[in-house]
């Protein structure tokens, strides 16, 4: 009787755990499988990106550039967010990424802080989220490469005064998974009286070479300045220069950059020309105040060294706030200063400092 007993009690917790096995099976929650692979081009599939929020978003990934998403929605249009707040991402469609070790094609799947890519040949790489520099579109079509901004200024008066004050600013930029090649002009033109009291442009070009996660070679840069009132009919400044960038967090981002080149001059009065050669600093700071409201600031100094009277300084600074969609309303303040600037044939020297505040709109395409 004993012995039948020993063997019910050994025999009863086996039961038991089959019993209940499948009970508790159930109640675990599901796991994700072990093996996982980015999605196979020319599905027709559409991006998709989750937000921690637990919204997901439909439609294309433009880019990830300084920790920002440009996201095409197929639902909310153009929308562009901190790469902070996402949490994974779906790419049927060619994407370029550009990591701390070089650069990968294909589609994509981030889960965690894991990314796999399928190259064209099938082979899947596997990485780090931390390691992602930058994200492109890697399609066939030019445009896909492409962005831009456009902003005006406008203000006229009538009546007692006779004024009329435009200014505008264009900015497009090509990008590459190493490559960032930005154009840019500023200009402003007013009448005081049906006199014309301001007449200033501003252009440049250059092409930014990244080196490694921070580091970047600009070459070439060229600029190009005119200021009626400064005595300047054109200021050509060609160079190449090296950067580096100091900071780049979620809320701020401070690059810099050092180089030099020659300065051709010409002049509405005086002189016919000056041949020159400058050092170039450069520094730029991005803050996000909100998500809505940017503030960024750009210092530019040009020391000639074959004659410090000539050198110059450029600062700028701009707070934008996102209004709806793809426009934002502008607060900008320019200073531009010439040491010592050149005299006209009657003696009469320009001053030495501009300044200006600007409100105007601009829209991103």
């Amino acid at each position: 009787m004993q012995i039948a007993e020993v063997r019910t009690l050994a025999v009863f917790p086996l039961a038991l755990a089959l019993i209940a096995g499948p009970a508790f099976a159930e109640s675990e929650p599901a796991r994700e499988p072990s093996e996982w692979a980015p999605p196979k081009s020319g599905t027709g599939e559409m991006d998709q990106t989750t937000l921690k929020t637990g919204e997901t978003l439909y439609g294309k990934l433009d880019r990830l550039r300084d920790r920002k998403v440009y996201f095409d929605s197929d639902g909310f249009d153009d929308l562009d967010f901190k790469w902070s707040k996402v949490k994974s991402i779906r790419l049927p469609s060619l994407h370029i990424f550009r990591l701390d070790h070089g650069e990968v094609t294909g589609t994509a799947e981030m889960r965690g802080d894991r990314v796999r890519v399928r190259t064209s040949r099938g082979e899947i790489i596997e990485f780090a989220r931390s390691e992602i520099v930058s994200i492109t579109e890697g399609g066939e079509e030019e445009s896909s490469y492409w962005s831009g901004e456009v902003g005006v200024a406008l203000s006229v008066r009538d009546g007692n005064t006779d004024q009329v004050d435009v200014s505008g600013d264009v900015r497009i930029k090509r990008e590459t998974g190493l490559t960032r090649w930005i154009n840019d002009y500023r200009g402003g033109y007013s009448e005081l009286e049906g006199d014309t009291n301001a007449n200033n442009h501003r252009a440049g070009t250059k092409l930014d070479i990244h080196l490694t996660r921070r580091a970047f070679l600009t070459v070439p840069t060229v600029e190009y300045f005119r200021d009626e009132f400064q005595n300047i009919k054109m200021r050509l400044s060609p160079g190449v220069a090296l950067g580096y960038q100091f900071v780049d967090s979620a809320v701020v981002e401070w690059d810099g950059s050092v180089g030099g080149g020659h300065q051709y001059t010409e002049f509405f009065d005086g002189p016919d020309s000056d041949n020159d050669f400058a050092a170039v600093v450069e520094s730029k700071l991005e803050i996000d105040i909100t998500s809505a409201i940017e503030l960024d600031s750009r210092y530019k100094v040009q020391i000639v060294t074959t004659d410090l009277d000539k050198t110059s300084h450029h600062f700028e600074t701009e707070l934008s706030n996102d209004i709806w969609g793809p426009v934002e309303l502008d607060i900008t303040f320019i200073w531009d200063r010439i040491e010592k600037p050149v005299a006209d044939n009657s003696g009469d020297r320009p001053k030495s400092d501009d300044y200006r505040l600007l409100v105007g709109f601009s829209a991103d395409f």
